[in-house]
């Protein structure tokens, strides 16, 4: 079983506003186009990692949702990604793995998550690749979860770690993992 930690607590200065709340299509907006992927997955919970700043303004655009979602707060944002991916992890049920979503990697699709889904194992990360190149999201098996919530004070940074572990590759023909959408510039990249 997989669980699903949504990053959302950076603070958006590249793109000049927030990034959840960019629109992904006519009717919705980033935050809300991922939350639709992944509320289709069965039997798991879904973590919203926020900002103080930034939190009211996210829970406002999500509204109320069929699947409970658990929102969380970093306190100390600036600390980077990784602060965020383990306030996350420590609510992960043991036993399970956790799909790791930035909120400026919008390119997934049930498909996608699906065939991921398929793949897991328990003791490897899985990532997409397109063209050769590693995209997102990240798929954390069980045991790499635990090892992480285990010995979070002594691991400081999740690519140097996953370094030594064993990676599972996804191919897909959407290029859209590989989108990293940080500054208007790459918004009207993608969305041109």
């Amino acid at each position: 079983m997989i669980d699903v930690i949504l990053l959302i607590s950076g603070s958006s200065k590249r793109m000049g506003k927030e990034k959840a709340l960019l629109p992904f299509s006519n009717s919705k907006s980033f935050v809300n186009y991922l939350i639709d992927i992944y509320s289709q997955m069965n039997d798991s919970t879904l973590i919203v990692v926020l900002n103080r700043e930034n939190e009211d303004k996210i829970k406002f655009e999500i509204g109320k949702r069929k699947k409970p979602i658990l929102f969380l707060i970093n306190p100390e944002p600036e600390k980077g990604r990784f602060s965020s991916i383990k306030i996350g992890l420590d609510h992960i049920q043991k036993g399970r793995g956790a799909f790791i979503q930035n909120i400026d990697n919008p390119f997934i699709t049930k498909e996608l998550i699906a065939e991921m889904q398929k793949r897991y194992q328990v003791n490897a990360f899985l990532v997409p690749q397109y063209n050769g190149k590693n995209g997102h999201p990240l798929l954390l098996g069980a045991d790499l979860v635990r090892e992480l919530k285990e010995s979070k004070d002594s691991i400081h940074d999740l690519k140097s770690f996953l370094d030594s572990k064993e990676k599972q590759i996804v191919k897909t023909k959407g290029q859209g993992v590989l989108a990293n959408i940080n500054s208007p510039e790459d918004y009207q990249y993608w969305f041109s």
